[in-house]
């Protein structure tokens, strides 16, 4: 499988759809398949598939160890303190010019 250049949506995860989701995005960006990421992590595709496709109701244990295998963390803040570090790590991962600097 192809790796895809699309980076997926980083950041707050509010529900299993949403880490499914993100997944699903970070495996497809790797090149993965879900019989790669099984192999990895032991985990069986039909949950891969659930998970990924934002079954609301998976084993939080599962969903992490997906996220792990494919080099994930998974942090928690306080909700005011995870919004302030996402505003800072998304400006500091923009791309800059560098046109404009002096030499």
């Amino acid at each position: 499988m192809k790796a895809s250049s699309k980076l997926p949506h980083y950041g707050q995860i509010r529900s299993a759809k949403d880490a499914g989701q993100l997944c699903r995005a970070e495996r497809k960006r790797q090149g993965l398949t879900q019989v790669d990421l099984y192999t990895s992590s032991a985990l069986s595709t039909r949950f891969l598939s659930e998970f990924e496709h934002g079954k609301e109701h998976v084993s939080l244990s599962k969903a992490l160890l997906a996220l792990q295998s494919l080099g994930l963390d998974v942090l928690v803040f306080p909700r005011n303190e995870a919004q302030q570090l996402l505003r800072l790590w998304k400006h500091s991962s923009e791309p800059h010019d560098t046109s404009k600097s002096k030499p």
